[in-house]
């Protein structure tokens, strides 16, 4: 067996204490301030979503226009919000305004791109629109961006219909 030289025994030392150190090391550890920036973020996250709630409650109930008018204000203030973005969306097309859903689904899909249902609901203004093609398109986008078979194979029997 060859003998250790002073070189190997260091390095080996050397690897050693860097194991130890890096064993004791702090880990994910946040200075507070990160702390709090998250932790504000965080709350304010919840508040946007509860306002969005408060909204789409107005809308589905005695005050529509102003749920509306408080959706489209979330949607300014926070242009990055893809829920606020796709229920604008979604009741663009309860009011027929097809071409107005789409903008806010494109702009839902550039926040989010895997925002599934942004894909299924383009494809039904697409359809609506009498854009076959596009509306399969992303109809099976849809497809690839969901698990649930049952739902797969529902849109798939759609877009059979849209084929006939």
């Amino acid at each position: 067996m060859p003998a250790i030289t002073k070189l190997q025994i260091g390095v080996i030392s050397g690897s050693v204490v860097l194991g130890v150190l890096l064993f004791f090391a702090p880990r994910g550890t946040m200075s507070s301030a990160t702390k709090e920036e998250n932790q504000k973020a965080t709350a304010e996250k919840i508040s946007v979503n509860a306002e969005i709630d408060s909204a789409i409650a107005l809308v589905n109930g005695a005050a529509p226009m102003k749920g509306i008018l408080m959706l489209r204000e979330i949607a300014e203030e926070n242009p990055d919000n893809a829920r606020a973005q796709f229920q604008l969306g979604v009741f663009s097309m309860q009011s027929g305004q097809y071409p107005k859903a789409l903008e806010r689904f494109k702009t839902v899909l550039e926040i989010d791109s895997n925002f599934a249902e942004a894909k299924l609901f383009m494809g039904h203004a697409h359809a609506s629109l009498g854009d076959t093609t596009e509306a399969i398109k992303n109809f099976e986008l849809f497809q690839t961006s969901v698990q649930d078979e049952k739902v797969r194979e529902e849109v798939e029997r759609y877009i059979k219909e849209l084929t006939k």
